[in-house]
């Protein structure tokens, strides 16, 4: 295999009448899933669409989600797929940011594309998945497929071209786009179903969001390199997803540890028969130790993978099953043909134990940040991804990551940065100063509390700024708890002390006011 198409085209040669997807009462062969596939990438180019231009979705999981993927990759266009939790304003952002003229949009999004066609200067294309095909001038996908030529496409597509634009949150308040070629996403998966003891007899569980890195590259793409079999969640449930681990025959199941402590909250969660699961892999935020060994008691038959990586790297690391009590605690170690260093702010390797910022030197990590030329410099120095992650290394090369170097905030799988948040808060008028940092919570691993010095003479309260948000800021990003204070703690260059306020909070139960 050596482009993203070839997944594809290879298990419906090799597996076409094995299942290949399956979600929501609906399956697809790998054979009818290839088939699908080419035809939509014959209608996209029979209807203007070129190699190399931004093709978008926004949509929860679904059973076309990734063959929708596969079209775009045969098309030698780059899919970018959207966080259907984001707000308008930052929808709007992204497609313009990726100059996308084709947005896919599925069922309960009609009338957010259509404000975003308004919004976004060359969304010309909207194409509907579902019930809502017509509405406004949308084109709907089921007459493309339809119409389209089962053959493939047969467009010559360079590997290390880019396939793909996963946008991350950035610390600048905007996010970014990080663009991986089809040679990342090809070997990445191969790697990944290697350190993993996948198999093509292997039937995985998605109830994370396909736009994530985690359930698209991680995941999803591992599995069918191999030609094993999908169920996709449109959404996570906790009972759903026990209920389908016996009822689909699932021996592979992927999780953020917000996930993992909802299926562990299920009442009488022991009586549910999981004796088909031999492997749970966890990821994408801080497992919490107690969740953890509460996982190994309830399931002891299981085998736990954590895996570690970004966006940028895709997966670097894995902590297997037998060193889950050996190096209890510990990240990962490196993958094979990964190079990884945990560095000071000189560029010099740390002794053993001591923190350093994990970087990473991969054929396969991203080519850039689409359009974003100097912060692409500030990342990839002389060849090494600089991930930002803060991590120990011990002396048989296990990490540990200890905190993100710019206080990003995890939260049920996804990355909060506070500066985002700080800049909308600051424009509202009754605020005069803010800080944002991660409180610990039991369900999400950490929520947003916001640190604020209102201005001289408002009364202005956590309710009335929570509904200021509400329209400004994705629900997963609105801070959870709010603290008003008379001032911020601050350096002697003016910068706000977040460790002072980490402890602040811990001191008074998370900072509640």
């Amino acid at each position: 295999m050596r482009v993203v198409g070839d997944i594809s085209r290879l298990n419906a040669r090799r597996f076409p009448h094995k299942s290949a997807l399956h979600c929501a009462g609906r399956s697809l062969t790998f054979q009818a899933a290839d088939a699908f596939a080419n035809r939509l990438a014959n209608s996209l180019l029979a209807q203007g669409v070129r190699p190399g231009d931004r093709v978008a979705i926004l949509a929860l999981n679904a059973l076309e989600y990734i063959p929708l993927f596969f079209a775009t990759a045969k098309c030698g266009t780059l899919c970018v797929p959207l966080n259907f939790r984001s707000s308008v304003t930052e929808l709007v952002y992204m497609l313009d940011d990726a100059k996308a003229e084709t947005l896919f949009v599925g069922p309960g999004f009609a009338e957010t594309a259509l404000a975003l066609r308004q919004r976004v200067p060359g969304l010309s294309r909207l194409i509907a998945i579902g019930p809502a095909a017509g509405a406004a001038g949308m084109m709907a996908l089921d007459d493309l497929i339809a119409t389209g030529n089962p053959d493939d496409p047969g467009i010559e597509i360079d590997e290390a071209t880019g396939v793909a634009i996963i946008y991350t949150s950035g610390t600048t308040g905007h996010p970014k786009g990080a663009v991986l070629s089809h040679r990342s996403v090809v070997d990445g998966a191969c790697q990944t179903a290697l350190v993993t003891g996948t198999r093509h007899t292997d039937t995985v569980l998605v109830t994370v969001p396909l736009f994530h890195g985690g359930g698209l590259m991680v995941v999803s793409m591992p599995h069918l390199y191999l030609g094993a079999s999908l169920v996709i969640s449109e959404k996570f449930d906790p009972v759903a997803s026990l209920e389908s681990i016996s009822g689909a025959g699932i021996t592979t199941l992927f999780g953020v540890p917000s996930q993992y402590a909802a299926l562990l909250d299920v009442p009488r969660v022991e009586s549910y028969d999981v004796s088909c699961l031999r492997t749970v892999w966890y990821g994408a935020a801080p497992m919490p130790p107690e969740i953890l060994q509460r996982l190994l008691f309830l399931w002891p038959q299981v085998l736990f993978v954590q895996c570690y990586g970004q966006t940028e790297t895709t997966l670097i690391a894995c902590l297997g099953p037998e060193e889950h009590h050996a190096k209890q605690g510990a990240t990962g170690r490196e993958l094979s043909g990964i190079e990884m260093r945990v560095v000071d702010d000189s560029g010099a390797d740390v002794p053993p134990g001591t923190v350093g910022e994990i970087i990473v030197r991969r054929d396969t990590g991203m080519i850039e940040y689409y359009g974003k030329p100097e912060q692409t410099r500030d990342t990839i120095r002389d060849g090494w991804i600089y991930t930002g992650d803060l991590a120990r290394i011990d002396e048989e090369r296990y990490i540990t990551v200890v905190d993100r170097k710019r206080d990003v905030i995890f939260s049920g799988g996804e990355n909060i940065y506070p500066k985002e948040i700080e800049d909308l808060l600051c424009q509202h008028p009754d605020i005069a100063h803010v800080a944002v940092v991660g409180t610990p919570d039991p369900k999400w691993g950490e929520v947003p509390l916001a640190f604020v010095v209102l201005q001289p003479g408002s009364a202005t309260d956590a309710g009335a700024l929570e509904a200021w948000c509400m329209d400004r800021l994705a629900r997963y990003k609105r801070p959870r708890r709010w603290a008003f204070v008379e001032s911020l703690p601050l350096t002697a260059t003016g910068k706000v002390r977040k460790n002072v306020l980490r402890q602040w909070a811990r001191d008074r139960g998370d900072g509640v006011a």
